[in-house]
């Protein structure tokens, strides 16, 4: 990683603005496949998106210390979500809850998917 300034994640000054006014925030972050098309269906200031095009890596998630997250990966792996949770817990996030789109189907049908809860005291609990 070069010494370069990492930026918010996608929506992430919309987040840091609510937050300034007192506001109370339910943040989703969507991952991978179709991140943007989900994130802008959620309300301003409540939602994050990382790209499939794009390495969570170079994001600086500090507009989410302290907040509980709902991240929604779809494209992923079991290793990539965790990786991901595990470095939003290290940045300060106070629970993550994983959720990987395991297989898709067509609507009105849930997809199938897998939770998992990542808090500081215990890195990763599956459901």
């Amino acid at each position: 990683m070069t010494s370069a300034r990492l930026r918010p994640p996608p929506y992430g000054r919309e987040l840091l603005e609510k937050r300034a006014k007192g506001l109370p925030v339910n943040v989703f972050v969507y991952c991978g496949r179709d991140a943007w098309r989900l994130a802008e269906k959620r309300p301003r200031g409540g939602r994050l998106a990382v790209p499939e095009d794009t390495d969570w890596r170079t994001m600086d998630f500090e507009c989410a210390t302290g907040l509980e997250l709902v991240v929604v990966s779809r494209g992923w792996d079991q290793d990539q979500l965790d990786d991901f949770c595990q470095h939003l817990i290290r940045a300060g996030v106070k629970l993550a809850v994983g959720i990987l789109v395991v297989k898709d189907r067509d609507l009105p049908a849930a997809p199938d998917v897998e939770v998992t809860y990542y808090k500081p005291e215990l890195r990763r609990v599956a459901a």
